[in-house]
Formats: C-alpha cells, structure tokens, sequence
C-alpha cells in the first residue's frame, strides 16, 4: 500500500488545490501608489516584482524610465502609475500569463509612471548574500571563459537567472530533450548533497556536524539558485533523510517523497500546480519506482553500468511524458539517448564547475585551471547536444491530449510497471496492444484527411499571421507577426513566430510546413518567419520576389536551410487536394516600382467548396480598385482578410461590394498607435452587414469549413456558432 500511497496524496491535493484556486480582479487603468520591497532580484531592467509594505500582495512592476541606478533586491522604492490588465491567452495553446500570476500569488501589474528608491535594506540576509554570491560567480566564470561557454557552465551548475543563452544553444538542448539541464534542478542538490556526505564520512565527521553543514549548505544553494520548486522538493527531502540518519529511524523512499510533498504543501499550497513541481516528483518517483523494476529485467549478462544507465534514463523519460504529452505537445524520441549519453558527463559539469566556483570566491587565481577545464567539459557538452538534435525526428509535437487522456496515460505506464515487476507477461501484452493501438490512432488523426479546411487568423498585436490547415493534412503559414530588436543591444526583445506561431502549431501537433507565404516585406508580416523556418521542417517558402535589404534575417534563413524559394505571380493556382485551391491574385509580373511596401502584397484567395478566403495582405486603395476592376479571379468570398490591419487606406467601398463578404477579419494590435482600424472603414462594414470580427477584441479566430458550412471560434471569448 505504501507504493501506492504517493497517488491518492496526489489526487486529494489536487482535488483542494483546484477548489482553492481564486484571483483578486485588480481594476484597470487605475492611478496607483505603492510603497514596498523589491522582494527578487531583477532579471531585466524594465520588470522587477515588489511586496507592498504592510500587505502579503505582490505586484509585477512594468517601467522604462531611465533611473540613475538599477534596483536590486531589498530596495525600497515609493512608485506611482497605472494598474494594467493581464489579457488571458488569445491563441492556441498560448501561455496563460494571468494564471501564472495567480499561482506566484501575484496581486497585480503596475506600469510605473515614477519611482524613487527610499531606502536600501538586506531584506532576508541569507537570500542577499546568494545573490551576491550568484553575481561573483558569474562574474568569475565570464572573466576567464569567453561568452556563450561561461554562461552555459553557470546555467547548469546554479541556474539561468540574469543569463541571456544564445538561441541555437537553447535550440540544441530543447530538440535533444535536454532543456532540464539548463535550469538548476533536484539532481544537482543531490548530487551536491551526495558528494559532501561522502567526503565528510570519510573524514569521519559526527553525523551531528554531517547534519548541520549539509543543512546549511543546501538552504544557501537553494537561495543561490533562484528557489525553484524542484530544488524546494530535493532539500527538503534531503533534509527527511538527514535527520531519519540522525534519529536511527529508516522508511520507504515513497513515504519521504509523499513527506516532502506535504512539507511544500505547507509552505505554499498552490505549488501543485507548478509545472516544475509535476516534473520534479515524476521523475524523482521514477527513480524510486520504475528504475529498479527495470534494472531487474534487463539481462543479467549486459555489464552492471549499462543496467545501471538504461533504468535511469528510460525511467524517467517514461514517467514524465504524459507531462510534457500534455503541457508541451512534445513526444522526445530521443531523450533516451540524449540522458545516457550527456548525464554522467553533466555530473562532472557539475562537480568540477561547482568546486570551481568555490575557489573563485576564495581566491580567483585557485579558480582559473578549474574553470578552464570546465570550459572543455562544456564544449564537448555543446557539440554533443548539437549532434543530437541534428538527428531527424529527434522530437516530435503531438496535439495536446484532454487532462484525461494525459492521466489514462500515466496509469498505462504505472500499470506497466507493476504487470512488468510482477511477470505478467499477458498483462504486459494487453498494455502493449492498447499502447500501439493508442499510437496508431494519434498518427491516424495526424495524417489521415479529416475533409475540412481549418483558418485561423491569429492575434500577434499589430501584425498578420494567418495558418491554413487542409483537407489533407497540409500546412501552410501566412506572414508571422513582428520580430521586436534591441537597437543597443541587437538582443531579440520579442519575436512572435517564438511567442506565438510556435505554440499554435505544436498546440496542433503541426510537425512540418508545406509552404511558408510572406505577403511583403514589413516587420509585422516577415518579423517571425526566420523563428519557423529554422526551427520547422519547411517544403518551400513563397514571396512577391522582391529582395529587401531590410529582412536580412529573412534571406538569411532561406539560405542557411537550403530552403525552395519561390516567386508568387498572379494566375498561379496550387491544389491543396479535394477541391480546394490556393489562387494568387496580385500581384503581376512586376512590382519593384512600388515605393509603397503595402502594394507589393501577395494577395490569395483559398477557396474550398462554397466557401472561400480573400487574403489581401496589406494591399490599399490603389491595388484594391486595380484587382476590382482587372481581377480574372473573381474577388467574391465568403471571408475577407481587410487589408493593412482596417486602416483608412484600404477596404474601400467598390472592393467591398465586389467582394461581398459575410464576414471580415482585421488583424490589429491592441491600443495601437497608429489607430488601426479606422471608424470609417468600420462604419462601411456595419453599413454592408457585415460580421466583423477584430483579433485585439475576439483574439485568434478560428474558421472551419467542409466546403458547405462555416463555422467558426473566438479565442478570447471561447464563443462556437454557426
């Protein structure tokens, strides 16, 4: 029973946790004066999070002002501005910021209008001494390794805080499924905790003395770290063992798991829900659980450390997959490979990099062979994870499961372990069916035909991004929303085929891209394209021809992946399979005379059965009255993209009537300033009866269509009609 008993704490807590979950509504726009703590250290400049003096409220602060001096943690700032909203996910599979809020016990969101820093204090003196620990170390591994080596040693050893890590590394790890090594987790405070019991058993220190200083050292590091939920379980548990040592007293490794789950239960209720917390208690019951299951059934004539490595790395991949099935889309196909090959070397990463470290804050010279070396340990590190994710299907995105699907999962895999355990070889094939009968059918739904043409036009602020899904299980993207750069720093600020794209096709299970369509050169249409095209399979990429000086990352990306490069002219039409085609409308044979970017669009009409899609891009009055009065397509569709986001220089009234639509899509920003969309084009639309529907208010929307019906969704408002 006590195996078991970890399950039914579990479902109890999570059953509380749900019923507990409840957010105080801050109102908008409100003039607001805070006094308070800077209660974290800052990870940027412009955000940083403060504990209102004489309140358990804790408030995310939003500024750009420029201050004599950067705020640090324990400063105690008197600050006024405007209380702002936390928009909940306007697209598919898009990260729920508010919720996250919620969870961190976050009261609100203030853009300061004026700050002043009253005071500076040390706050929690244990927790200031890290940070400023965590500051020297960085500061010693970047003098002696060059950038991007020293920050990826720190990552691994102490955690990624006020770290930038290239994309390409970041890239690599997450296509090797190995992103867990780059923030601090549990195994790092074990294998900590590990090493210095040994040395100080072997020195035959008291276990009085073993005690204190393995409880001293481990609640530092997990201030050092940045105090992440899964460092939280791994001291706390080692703590659990500790103290069982010291009081003569032995349990099940399950009872002091299910211990410390209460322990974090204690300190925050709501850690529950923590992803990091799910992924750290999976894993760590699979060491528990299934690793010495799998151990045992392994063949015996395979040498010791192959046993060994197999266990604890397939364990654990198979126990946190329903996790990430259901939060990331991601089914990691290699990560069995990846953990065996890259764990034993991350513990020496660790070990070496962390002995490093504490030469350095003794003295900087004792540091410098240490680091150097694990400089080597690091490049070989690199160039390991690099290799990996080269391999084709390293990972794959499935479409996100319900909750119970996630959960029949996990019990499959349980289940698994104990027929396995107990030799019930029957059993075991009945899993087995059932699990390839599962696999077959999440395949079947991704490549078999499903005869509807899905578009959805989603909301990436004052940009167009649209994703065509057709009958035949085709993909195509149109535009990617804007791509935001740091002119001091030339940093990605935001890129929105990351934010945004990338979520909604893993959301989907979307694995490949048949086409990429860039409808002209603006940063809001082009931004987000070089994101997909490097990190997306991609059949070819189609655009107006023109070369543009300006989206050098565009270009760039286009010919880094040796991607097909093709040139939209009208009169093209591409069949998409079961009646539906894709026509080019505009434009023509030639359009470099054109000092207005709008009027180089691609403009597309997708048309399947009765129903049919006018995407125009940014076209504007001129090309709208030249495609109503020379178009050999007929312009008439059911939906209408309105061109260049509803300004007043486009979707004037003859194209309107020509096109006849039921319903318009204006893909705009929320409180843009360039006051998009236009009331008088509005006007026109209510005038014409038309149904309009704005991403900044509806968020993505969501056509769907057999060639006869259309029906259709609002992210933000979760509405289905007719």
């Amino acid at each position: 029973m006590k195996k078991y008993f970890l399950f039914i704490l579990l479902a109890l807590v999570c059953f509380l946790s749900f019923l507990s979950i409840h957010s105080d509504h801050v109102p908008i726009g409100q003039v607001r004066a805070l006094r308070g703590m800077v209660c974290e250290e800052p990870s940027k400049a412009t955000s940083f999070v403060l504990k209102e003096e004489g309140s358990s409220k804790k408030w995310v602060i939003k500024s750009k002002l420029q201050v004599s001096s950067p705020v640090h943690y324990g400063d105690v700032l008197q600050l006024s501005g405007l209380t702002e909203w936390v928009d909940p996910p306007s697209n598919p599979g898009q990260f729920d910021y508010g919720a996250y809020l919620i969870r961190h016990h976050v009261y609100g969101v203030l853009r300061a209008t004026s700050y002043v820093c009253i005071k500076h204090t040390w706050g929690n003196w244990i927790q200031k001494g890290a940070i400023a620990v965590h500051h020297r170390i960085v500061q010693l591994n970047r003098s002696i390794l060059p950038f991007p080596y020293s920050d990826l040693l720190t990552s691994i050893v102490f955690g990624n805080a006020d770290l930038s890590l290239p994309e390409s590394i970041q890239t690599h790890f997450q296509r090797s499924g190995l992103t867990h090594l780059l923030v601090v987790s549990g195994s790092q405070v074990s294998f900590l905790m590990g090493g210095l019991y040994f040395f100080m058993e072997e020195w035959g220190c008291s276990e009085g003395l073993m005690v204190g200083i393995l409880t001293s050292v481990s609640v530092f590091f997990f201030f050092l770290t940045g105090g992440g939920f899964s460092v939280l379980r791994a001291l706390l548990m080692s703590e659990t063992v500790l103290i069982l040592k010291l009081i003569k007293r032995k349990t099940s490794p399950f009872h002091i798991l299910g211990f410390s789950l209460l322990l974090m239960i204690a300190i925050d209720f709501e850690c529950i829900w923590d992803v990091g917390t799910q992924l750290s208690f999976a894993a760590t019951f699979s060491l528990f659980f299934a690793a010495p299951i799998l151990k045992k059934s392994l063949p015996e004539k395979w040498p010791k450390w192959t046993r060994d490595s197999v266990s604890v790395s397939l364990a654990p991949v198979l126990c946190t997959f329903p996790f990430l099935w259901f939060y990331f889309q991601t089914v990691p196909l290699l990560a069995l490979l990846s953990n065996m090959l890259v764990l034993s070397w991350v513990e020496w990463v660790v070990g070496v990099g962390f002995v490093s470290a504490c030469l350095g804050l003794i003295w900087r010279p004792l540091a410098v062979l240490p680091v150097q070396f694990s400089g080597v340990l690091i490049r070989v590190l690199d160039v390991m994870t690099e290799k990996l994710s080269s391999i084709p299907f390293a990972s794959l995105y499935a479409r996100q499961p319900s909750l119970l699907e996630a959960a029949l999962c996990f019990c499959l895999i349980v289940l698994f372990f104990i027929f396995l355990e107990r030799k019930r070889i029957q059993w075991l094939k009945r899993i087995g069916w059932v699990a390839m009968g599962w696999i077959f059918l999440e395949i079947g739904i991704a490549c078999l035909p499903t005869h509807t043409l899905i578009v959805t036009f989603l909301d990436v602020g004052q940009g167009d991004s649209i994703l065509i899904e057709t009958p035949l299980g085709q993909s195509i993207v149109i535009d990617a929303g804007n791509r935001l750069i740091d002119r001091k720093t030339g940093s990605v600020i935001l890129d929105y085929g990351e934010r945004i794209v990338s979520p909604v096709l893993r959301y989907k299970g979307i694995n490949h891209l048949d086409a990429v369509i860039t409808t002209h050169f603006h940063q809001d249409h082009v931004g987000g394209i070089p994101y997909l095209t490097t990190h997306f399979p991609v059949g070819c990429v189609i655009d107006n021809g023109l070369h543009d000086r300006e989206c050098r990352a565009y270009f760039q990306a286009i010919a880094t992946q040796h991607l097909r490069h093709l040139t939209a002219q009208a009169g093209q039409v591409i069949s998409l399979g079961y009646g539906a085609t894709l026509s080019v409308l505009y434009p023509g044979k030639v359009c470099e005379n054109f000092s207005n970017k709008n009027n180089t669009s691609v403009c597309i009409k997708l048309t399947y059965g009765k129903i049919s899609f006018l995407l125009t891009g940014d076209l504007e009055e001129e090309q709208e009255r030249e495609l109503s009065d020379y178009s050999v397509i007929p312009l008439a569709a059911t939906v209408l993209k309105a061109g260049h986001h509803g300004s007043r220089t486009s979707s004037i009234e003859p194209f309107i009537q020509r096109v006849h639509p039921r319903f318009v899509v204006v893909s705009v920003g929320k409180n843009n300033h360039f006051g998009h969309p236009s009331q008088e084009v509005l006007d026109r639309f209510k005038q014409a009866h038309i149904s309009l529907f704005r991403t900044d208010l509806d968020g993505a929307v969501e056509f769907s269509t057999d060639g006869n019906t259309l029906h259709f969704k609002r992210y933000k408002q979760n509405v289905l009609a007719k």
